[in-house]
């Protein structure tokens, strides 16, 4: 993860390492985008969180459909993300997500291999590169979007401490 001017920022361990979770100070919004998916039902779930280069929450938004796997879900929620930040016109976005494959296809380190998401990708990929001011993609292992998730929620409720 790159580090960036924080205006607020938290030292979470992952894997042994310390990693800052922060923002970006100077216009940018940070859309957090997630899926979750039961192959039992195939049903999915996604969700959008978008924050200032405070860290307070924008805008957000959840919605359940369905999918053929949990990559597909992730790739809806990414698009979702994008979606949102064009109706809100949002110029200059960090897309985050805790998908590593779409993260590297996304940002072309990686060959899309996956043809369940291909029309998916190409999608995201054509609004992105003509829609933006800027944007930038990171990725989040899973075990850390949960830990930032659970610290976000203690912020919200006036504790921002991190509990294992």
């Amino acid at each position: 993860m790159e580090l960036y001017e924080l205006k607020e920022s938290q030292n979470i361990k992952v894997g042994g390492k310390k990693k800052i979770v922060g923002w970006k100070s100077g216009g940018w919004l940070k859309i957090n985008c997630d899926g979750a998916f039961d192959q039992n039902s195939m049903v999915a779930g996604l969700g959008v969180v978008v924050r200032n280069g405070d860290g307070m929450l924008v805008e957000g938004r959840n919605r359940s459909s369905l999918a053929m796997n949990a990559l597909q879900i992730e790739a809806m929620a990414v698009k979702e993300g994008v979606k949102l930040a064009i109706e809100k016109k949002f110029q200059k976005v960090e897309m985050e997500m805790d998908s590593r494959e779409i993260h590297l296809v996304l940002t072309k380190k990686s060959q899309m291999t996956n043809w369940r998401i291909r029309p998916l990708v190409l999608d995201i990929q054509k609004k992105c590169w003509v829609l933006f001011e800027n944007i930038s993609w990171s990725w989040l292992e899973e075990k850390q979007t949960l830990r930032l998730t659970r610290w976000l929620f203690r912020q919200e409720r006036g504790c921002a401490c991190l509990i294992g």
